[in-house]
């Protein structure tokens, strides 16, 4: 098929610079900022703005999606989804523009409205998502270095029950943007929230959640599917003085010709040009009635489905297959047909592929299952969309997470132990293979009780305290900073009580555990002793525990960082931390439990109901040295983010086959490959619709079914809560 005829060009989204200072202000007044009641930022703002706006300008403009545009038009929503007419009437009573329009007319739609409040509805895959990501893109590339910067939330992950939006939005830029000055900006009004995924809150929240989100008097743009925000509207009102917008489907023509523009064009001998779309959007617009034509012409009318047609048949591929009317009677076969052969179509090994752009070779059957899994892990989560590093242990029951770090834990103090016990016998002179018994005897003393005391105080920790490790922002103040005053009194007895846990779990299960399988060896008039040492010694840690848990939650500060916070990005500055506050705290926890024996020993004066004690210098040398090494790593392993990571992310899961032994290198490439996209620290399946299509091929294969295993199970969901 030649060229069709030449389109205008539509407006281009890069406003010039006349009207640069007024692409995000709105309301009233032309010399106003988008948020009417603060004053531009000033002094000691701009710079911390200019580093914020740097950094989520870079973020958006290497998500792909973003540079190919779909035409994506829409009209103004139904009456009864928007405010009173009189709320929208400027202050002279002049009616708004009209907000209909397409994608290049986002901000100048979103700078008319009376208060800078949008909302956008749309059907699933319509491209709401995607327009919020231009949305951010035109702002910035228009904005004036005193004025708000747009920021995406997903709105998923929000309980309004739970938290106040401000408090939530607050933490959310902590973790994505974990700048010292990032709530300072946010609190003087120059954040603009751009609220994704309103219809992803649990179904009984939404009437809550949008009246908080009415309560918040400051410019936004909210997104959300027009069922679910039409049912929060129901019961309670609509957005005050907020324009709403209804997104519509693709026309055949706008379909086709997104098509053609982004194949690849073949020359021919003649001078002309086609592309492997011509044949099928040719019979697509001679005969529109055709039974094979009517539903893939309705599957395109969706932005998604356009996204996966391109991508799928941009190398080879040939699109008339899409014109068999036996396969693809239905819109439905058409769109199943299209999500299901994405990944295997990205993933494909052979040379001139989409699988060019990454790191490694994966087998795409592998890909699917494991991307399957991680589905599945989100759909038992069921109250975010996040597809967090941090999180990756929560698609295992409770009871074996606690069996791995039962015995991940145990395993680093046997190696730990008889590493420290080999190099004190071979520097006293004994010789390796005369002292070896010794060394796997003391080993495995000092393993079994420590994995056991770890996995049963890391169960408990799970029943206790639901709410899943996060990794950790922050950093000792060693050269000053803002302290023990931004820490929460939540996060600090959340902290104290796992300290507890640690402490009785470990004490009891070392001094118990190890009189009793020393007392069932050797000697049964040991067991006289067997409650004695239990009690000393849950003493002993427990007071470490505390001790050291204490002071590195009063101590921790902000980290001080200007660059964007990726996963990847995370997971290296959670790395760090972890090891940082290993190698300070490691000692410090050793100490504490080698000079308490000995203060225990003293308080005491050698006995405790009359069964005498044994402690002395080298006793206390020795608790201080394992407690240091093997206590610290334990804990580290144990209670933080990056150490749940690597037991489960790089150690449990690869070795049981759920997921690849590289996984941070085939999540990276998952989203070079555009299945997946980051948010901020975070990655998310490039949409809804292809993470149940993915759980739902997993939840069908024979022997794939399983309960819930996160740590969600027996708490039930919000959604059954409500």
């Amino acid at each position: 098929m030649s060229d069709p005829a030449p389109r205008p060009e539509p407006a281009s989204t890069h406003l010039t610079a006349t009207n640069a200072r007024h692409v995000i202000q709105v309301g009233r007044s032309r010399d106003i900022t988008i948020h009417q009641h603060i004053h531009p930022a000033q002094g000691a703002h701009v710079e911390p703005l200019r580093a914020l706006a740097a950094v989520v300008r870079e973020r958006w403009k290497n998500e792909r999606p973003t540079r190919f545009s779909i035409p994506v038009q829409w009209r103004e929503a139904p009456e009864a989804l928007t405010d009173h007419r009189a709320n929208m009437l400027d202050p002279e009573g002049n009616e708004p523009p009209d907000p209909a329009g397409e994608l290049s007319r986002i901000t100048e739609v979103f700078r008319n409205t009376p208060d800078g409040r949008l909302v956008v509805l749309g059907e699933a895959g319509s491209g709401k998502t995607f327009l919020a990501a231009r949305f951010v893109l035109d702002v910035l590339n228009a904005r004036h270095p005193d004025e708000a910067v747009p920021i995406i939330f997903n709105l998923g992950s929000w309980d309004p029950t739970a938290v106040k939006l401000d408090d939530w939005m607050r933490d959310r830029l902590a973790r994505d943007f974990p700048q010292s000055d990032t709530a300072e900006l946010f609190r003087a009004g120059h954040v603009l929230p751009v609220l994704d995924g309103f219809d992803e809150i649990a179904e009984g929240l939404r009437g809550i959640a949008l009246e908080a989100i009415d309560d918040r008097q400051a410019p936004m743009l909210l997104t959300s599917r027009p069922e679910e925000y039409g049912d929060a509207v129901d019961t309670t009102k609509a957005l005050g003085k907020a324009t709403v917008v209804q997104l519509h489907e693709l026309t055949p023509d706008e379909a086709a010709d997104h098509l053609w523009r982004t194949a690849k064009k073949r020359l021919h001998h003649d001078g002309s040009t086609s592309t492997t779309w011509d044949p099928v959007l040719a019979v697509l617009r001679e005969h529109p009635d055709a039974a094979g034509c009517r539903g893939l012409t309705a599957a395109l009318s969706s932005p998604l489905m356009v996204w996966l047609a391109r991508t799928i048949y941009q190398y080879g591929n040939d699109p008339n297959e899409l014109l068999d009317r036996n396969r693809f009677g239905t819109r439905a076969a058409l769109e199943d047909h299209l999500l299901a052969n994405l990944v295997p179509t990205v993933f494909d090994p052979r040379p001139g592929k989409h699988s060019a752009k990454i790191s490694c070779s994966w087998e795409p059957a592998h890909v699917e299952r494991w991307l399957a899994l991680l589905a599945r892990h989100l759909q038992r989560l069921k109250d975010t969309q996040d597809l967090a590093w941090w999180q990756i242990s929560g698609s295992m029951y409770r009871v074996s997470r606690a069996l791995v770090i039962a015995f991940v834990t145990g395993l680093a103090v046997l190696l730990t132990v008889s590493l420290m016990s080999g190099a004190v016998f071979l520097l006293s002179g004994y010789e390796l293979g005369d002292a070896l018994p010794t060394i796997v005897q003391t080993g495995l003393f000092s393993a079994v009780p420590a994995g056991a005391g770890f996995g049963i105080a890391y169960g408990a920790a799970l029943v206790v305290t639901p709410a899943r490790t996060e990794p950790s922002r922050m950093r000792l103040p060693i050269r000053g900073g803002r302290g023990s005053a931004q820490r929460s009194g939540k996060k600090i007895a959340t902290r104290a009580g796992v300290a507890a846990l640690l402490g009785v779990g470990f004490g009891f299960g070392n001094g118990a555990g190890s009189r009793l399988l020393l007392a069932w060896l050797q000697n049964p008039l040991h067991l006289a002793s067997l409650w004695t040492d239990g009690v000393l010694f849950a003493v002993m840690y427990g007071t470490g525990a505390a001790v050291v848990f204490g002071v590195a939650a009063t101590l921790e500060a902000p980290i001080d960082i200007d660059s964007t916070a990726s996963p990847t990005g995370l997971l290296r500055r959670n790395r760090a931390t972890t090891l940082t506050m290993l190698v300070i705290f490691g000692p410090a926890f050793g100490a504490v439990v080698g000079l308490s024996g000995s203060a225990l020993f003293a308080l005491l004066h050698g006995s405790l109901w009359g069964i005498p004690l044994s402690w002395n210098t080298a006793a206390t040398i020795q608790f201080a040295a394992v407690s240091t090494v093997g206590g610290g790593l334990c804990a580290a392993l144990s209670f933080t983010a990056w150490g749940e990571w690597l037991v489960f992310g790089r150690f449990w899961l690869p070795l049981t086959r759920r997921l690849p032994w590289r996984t941070v290198a085939f999540l990276q490439d998952a989203h070079e490959l555009d299945v997946l996209r980051t948010h901020g620290s975070v990655y998310q399946f490039r949409h809804a619709r292809l993470r149940d299509h993915l759980a739902q091929r997993h939840r069908a294969r024979p022997g794939s079914s399983e309960p819930d295993r996160d740590g969600t199970s027996g708490r039930g969901s919000r959604r059954a809560r409500t």
